[in-house]
């Protein structure tokens, strides 16, 4: 990406704030997402406290806006969730990804046309909890595969999608009351180690992510990602983690 300004990077967090589904710590969450996708040149918008209504609405209303100058859209999700999808802060209202991202496609938002859209999702996606069994070192193997490029004319609505989950389906993610959500917090933190070298791509940086999430201590926790991207994406920061945008 080459642009000064990457992008837009919405931040949707529902605090359900009062009740018995309060999710104490995703404050911490939003402020190292802020401070994250700052440092990568993004223009930061939150906002707290949807219905899943105002959730779509907030998407619909960034995909109308002119993305020509930029390389990149990104939306972040902090929310209570379940197999049915992401819940709204009435509790009531739930919202499928797939239908939150409807508004990207390139039919319906030119400008990001051929353009990475990354979701990053902080949700539970079920009440199940991830088993967990020993293994030995010598039977972990990498795998590496081979890419192939092509070109089209048309760009399919869905494609240069990525959609990035804090757990797998059906499962459980787990959130600390002031450290934040594992998820969240290992993400910003591979995001920022890496992000500055060209040799890690979008794929190798969560990678790294799952790694880390899978052997944190405790309840275990897996997350997942799904990617029609059609090139490789590398972040390289424009600031250092911390330091505003000018705007």
């Amino acid at each position: 990406m080459t642009n000064n300004r990457r992008g837009i990077c919405l931040i949707l967090n529902n605090k359900f704030a009062g009740g018995p589904h309060q999710r104490r710590g995703t404050e911490t969450d939003t402020e190292n997402l802020q401070m994250t996708f700052k440092a990568l040149g993004f223009l930061v918008e939150v906002k707290d406290d949807l219905t899943a209504e105002e959730m779509c609405t907030f998407v619909a209303d960034s995909a109308k806006r002119d993305h020509r100058n930029f390389d990149c859209f990104v939306c972040c999700i902090l929310t209570h969730g379940t197999e049915g999808g992401l819940q709204g802060n009435d509790v009531t209202s739930i919202v499928r990804l797939d239908k939150l991202a409807e508004p990207l496609y390139t039919s319906k938002c030119p400008s990001l046309g051929g353009k990475p859209k990354l979701f990053f999702t902080q949700a539970c996606r079920g009440s199940n909890k991830q088993g967990a069994a020993e293994v030995d070192s010598d039977n972990i193997t990498s795998m590496e595969s081979e890419e192939e490029d092509a070109t089209t004319r048309k760009i399919p609505d869905r494609a240069d999608f990525f959609y990035s989950y804090a757990t797998t389906d059906g499962h459980v993610s787990y959130r600390h009351p002031t450290k934040g959500s594992r998820y969240v917090s290992v993400l910003c933190h591979v995001l920022n180690q890496y992000s500055d070298d060209d040799n890690y791509d979008i794929n190798d940086i969560m990678t790294i992510v799952h790694n880390e999430v899978s052997n944190k201590k405790g309840q275990t926790q897996m997350p997942s990602y799904e990617s029609t991207l059609t090139k490789k994406l590398i972040f390289m920061p424009l600031l250092t983690p911390g330091q505003e945008v000018m705007t």
